[in-house]
């Protein structure tokens, strides 16, 4: 979906990216942009999560490894609980950790916010508006060398079944009003938007940084409808 630059008071719908849970994502590469270890950071989009996932982490947004050298973050839904998993590594032995109270395996739209304050070592999950949970972490936020990958990746474990609607990645933390306001579809203030997939048939990158993906088998349906305030210079 494109938000397009005007007062509505009406919904606006338009396409979102429709993963099949097998084998689709969308690849973003390992850039600079996507290192959010020493900066403020949000991650944020519409997802629709289908009521039975294949596989075990299916993931809305994913930059992570684990292992013996573990780095980076993920946005994943738990396939048998169906909360909502943030995770990020940190290197003084306490990482973020943040699970949603309740299940989103109910294929309905929800908006979600994860942002993080490096200098108060904090994490907030936002889901519709609500905060519905933080945590907090000790040392330093650590870097994973993998690409940033949207619906899943390569490892077939992170295939998401469902769709994604207009995955942003700002280097910045949103204030309370922002989040509000980008639930409501209002957008003044696009300072730090390094990542933002509208998704209308293709996956290129409109924040303006040049970080388009490769397409590997997502479809492009129709998308979350949002309500739209005043959505400013997008598109």
């Amino acid at each position: 979906m494109a938000l397009l630059g005007r007062e509505a008071e009406a919904l606006i719908q338009g396409k979102a990216a429709s993963f099949d849970g097998t084998d689709d994502y969308v690849d973003c590469g390992n850039k600079a942009d996507f290192d959010l270890t020493s900066v403020d950071h949000t991650l944020e989009c519409w997802f629709k999560a289908d009521t039975s996932q294949p596989r075990p982490y299916p993931s809305l947004f994913h930059k992570y490894v684990g292992g013996v050298s573990p780095g980076g973050y993920t946005v994943y839904i738990n396939q048998t609980t169906g909360k909502v998993i943030c995770s990020e590594i940190a290197d003084g032995g306490d990482n973020i950790w943040i699970a949603s109270p309740t299940s989103y395996l109910d294929n309905q739209w929800h908006h979600l916010i994860y942002t993080v304050d490096v200098s108060a070592k904090t994490a907030y999950l936002y889901i519709d508006g609500v905060q519905i949970g933080s945590d907090t972490y000790t040392g330093n936020l650590v870097n994973a060398t993998q690409t940033l990958s949207i619906g899943g990746k390569s490892n077939i474990n992170q295939c998401f079944k469902g769709s994604i609607d207009e995955p942003r990645i700002y280097r910045r933390f949103l204030t309370s009003n922002e989040r509000t306001e980008h639930y409501q579809g209002i957008y003044q203030d696009e300072s730090g938007l390094v990542l933002y997939l509208p998704f209308e048939n293709d996956v290129k990158d409109y924040s303006g940084q040049g970080n388009d993906g490769i397409n590997y088998g997502a479809t492009f349906t129709v998308g979350a409808k949002i309500p739209v305030g005043y959505a400013k210079n997008i598109r």
